[in-house]
């Protein structure tokens, strides 16, 4: 992958598309616009099979195997875009995974709402960057990380992982703005937190399954400095993704940034939330 960076910050142009309650951006693939939801999760970009008929995506790439939310793996082949641009920014030779067109078709919300989506811009390019993600009124801008000497509070272990206070204890969670819900983990304790039983339909890249879960009622936390409630989270049997430096306890999803502002900058292992 090559990236020719822009000088000036880029306020990208807005998504009209919703995509239940995660953060999407337009991107340019071979001259053709595609709005791609912002994945932080995603350790590389993913877009449908359409989407790759469409901006004539051609040239091979390898096979990949890669896991989705429930657990399950996949065997994919990669392609390479020979040119994304993001606002002024281009990248070339960009190697993706191509899904099929169902793989990206997460049904319909309670509201009614078609949930497809044509990919997900992945980690792979997002930490070339620094981001400011507006969720208050729908804003992405995206600039060159200059260096700086502040504290870091953003590292990487199969997924980006952010520092987080419950209760003054200080814990790790992986960060995945790719996913609507957060969740927990094995390894958070919840035996003295109120919680509840009910039956929820987990979907994925690696499918879907309605299934019967336990689900903790009220979770207050510290993130970055700022206090945020989340409500009506989901527990997981298992470790939610693996890791070899850090013991996580959970995944913090899209709902942790809604209605805020987010700063990420991994060059500068910093992210910030407000």
């Amino acid at each position: 992958m090559k990236v020719l960076y822009c000088t000036e910050p880029q306020m990208l142009e807005t998504v009209e598309k919703k995509f239940a309650n995660l953060p999407l951006i337009n991107v340019e693939i071979n001259g053709n616009k595609i709005p791609m939801v912002f994945d932080t999760g995603a350790s590389m970009t993913i877009i449908n099979e359409s989407t790759q008929k469409i901006a004539r995506i051609s040239k091979e790439g390898k096979e990949v195997i890669g896991a989705g939310n429930l657990g399950v793996k996949f065997k994919s082949n990669t392609k390479i875009i020979e040119e994304l641009r993001i606002g002024k920014i281009l990248i070339s030779d960009l190697e993706i995974i191509v899904v099929e067109d169902s793989t990206l078709d997460f049904g319909i919300d309670e509201d009614g709402n078609e949930l497809k989506i044509d990919g997900f811009l992945g980690w792979d390019v997002i930490q070339n960057f620094s981001w400011k993600v507006n969720r208050i009124d729908n804003e992405i801008e995206v600039s060159n990380s200059v260096q700086t000497v502040n504290d870091k509070n953003l590292f990487w272990d199969n997924m980006p992982i952010i520092p987080v206070s419950i209760d003054k204890e200080d814990l790790y969670f992986g960060f995945d703005t790719g996913n609507t819900e957060s969740i927990l983990g094995s390894k958070f304790n919840v035996s003295l937190r109120k919680t509840h039983h009910e039956k929820e339909l987990i979907a994925g890249i690696d499918g879907r399954d309605e299934i019967e879960i336990e689900k903790l009622d009220l979770l207050n936390l510290n993130v970055c400095g700022s206090e945020i409630q989340l409500k009506n989270l989901t527990i997981f049997d298992r470790d939610v993704f693996p890791t070899t430096k850090y013991e996580v306890q959970g995944l913090l999803a899209a709902d942790l940034i809604e209605n805020k502002i987010l700063w990420l900058d991994f060059k500068n292992n910093k992210i910030l939330i407000e």
